[in-house]
């Protein structure tokens, strides 16, 4: 994969913009972003004693999440982070360096925001409309007493925040996929006959799935949550630029029409 200094800046986009097409998408992102926002900061708190979970509620737990409730692992948080940022920076440096002039770029950037600004809402918004509490709130008295100074802080700190019954499903996670597989996909569409696009899918899918281990593992997140927070902020990153790829020279093509979207097949 080598681009001369002048096919780097004239470099041609393999997306599709259209004034009607953005006017769509971006208002259905804008309005779901908005309105989940609005849900989750407007949300009723239930009341919550700490230590007050009983063994049979947490045996009352889906056998794939039972295992991670009463958790708290500073470790494990401090590498969720560590995964997290390094997924968002690495993709965010990957985007800027992909080859085009401004316009390119300023297009990648609209289809890319369009997108988080979806994820962000469709997060906000089950967030908001569900309640369930985060692993770490299922540790009782004894166990809490038992924590280390650090531990006991930080989690008294945590334990007595304003989400804590926001466990479903992982902003974290969602966010993180969403960064990793619009960049694969777009790395994809820019350089599809390259092979370095299977090592950009490869670092991408195992970015996502370590940031989700950890915020599994760290206690902040059941494993049902960073699973669905991954799917669906990796199916966001993956239909996004899908759906603004253009497609000449293809029988199935994807166009607005009068009354929305059109897909058409050419014989």
């Amino acid at each position: 994969m080598t681009l001369s200094q002048n096919n780097y800046w004239n470099f041609q986009s393999p997306y599709n913009l259209s004034l009607k097409k953005e006017v769509i998408t971006g208002g259905i992102s804008l309005s779901i972003f908005f309105v989940g926002s609005f849900i989750e900061q407007h949300e009723n708190l239930p009341p919550f004693e700490i230590g007050s979970f009983t063994l049979e509620e947490i045996n009352r737990i889906n056998f794939v999440d039972r295992g991670v409730a009463g958790r708290w692992d500073l470790d494990a948080q401090a590498a969720g982070i560590i995964f997290r940022k390094a997924s968002k920076i690495s993709a965010s440096i990957g985007l800027a360096l992909l080859p085009g002039d401004l316009k390119t770029r300023g297009s990648l950037c609209l289809i890319f925001l369009e997108g988080y600004l979806l994820m962000q809402g469709v997060t906000s918004f089950v967030k908001g409309t569900t309640d369930r509490y985060r692993p770490f709130t299922y540790l009782n008295l004894d166990q809490i007493d038992k924590m280390e100074t650090e531990s006991k802080e930080k989690f008294l700190k945590a334990i007595k925040g304003d989400d804590i019954e926001d466990s479903f499903f992982s902003g974290d996670a969602s966010s993180t996929a969403y960064s990793c597989i619009f960049f694969a996909k777009v790395f994809n569409d820019y350089f599809s006959d390259s092979n370095w696009k299977y090592g950009v899918w490869g670092l991408s899918i195992t970015g996502t799935t370590m940031q989700a281990y950890f915020r599994a593992k760290s206690g902040r997140h059941f494993p049902t949550d960073v699973i669905v927070g991954s799917l669906v902020g990796g199916s966001l990153g993956f239909l996004i630029p899908y759906l603004h790829k253009e497609f000449q020279g293809q029988r199935l093509s994807l166009n607005p029409g009068n009354y929305g979207l059109s897909l058409t097949y050419k014989f």
